[in-house]
């Protein structure tokens, strides 16, 4: 799984940041998590911004949740966990990394478009969340 996970994700870095970008030239950090879980496992995830699907937007973002179970932030990490993590600077920013493997996740930011990003450099972080699709539970 980690080496189709690796040239799935080799594809798209560079790719540049939209907001709401679902690729495959542009992504936003929901749009690589659905986009790479589409190729990699071939699940399609709800998507909570898709203007076709019914409800307020707060009920759409529950049904994507839904597809998801917290996780210890400290546990072994597999290939499609997502993690989300907060930090404050002079504006409030987050960030949704994919989990490539145990030392490399996938994270989409403005300057940056989508690159990789080592895990142990936000797993320290207090203010993280880590998420397993409940299909690979």
């Amino acid at each position: 799984m980690e080496s189709l996970a690796g040239k799935e994700i080799d594809k798209i870095i560079g790719k540049r940041f939209k907001f709401r970008g679902r690729g495959p030239e542009e992504f936003d950090c929901l749009g690589a998590v659905i986009y790479l879980t589409d190729k990699i496992f071939g699940i399609k995830l709800v998507d909570p911004f898709d203007s076709k699907l019914q409800g307020s937007i707060l009920n759409r973002i529950a049904k994507f949740r839904a597809q998801y179970t917290p996780i210890d932030p400290k546990r072994k990490l597999e290939c499609g966990d997502v993690l989300y993590h907060q930090r404050k600077t002079n504006k409030f920013e987050h960030h949704v990394v994919f989990v490539e493997n145990k030392r490399w996740g996938v994270m989409v930011g403005e300057e940056t478009g989508v690159c990789r990003l080592q895990l142990s450099r936000i797993r320290k972080n207090k203010n993280i969340c880590s998420y397993r699709l409940k299909s690979q539970w």
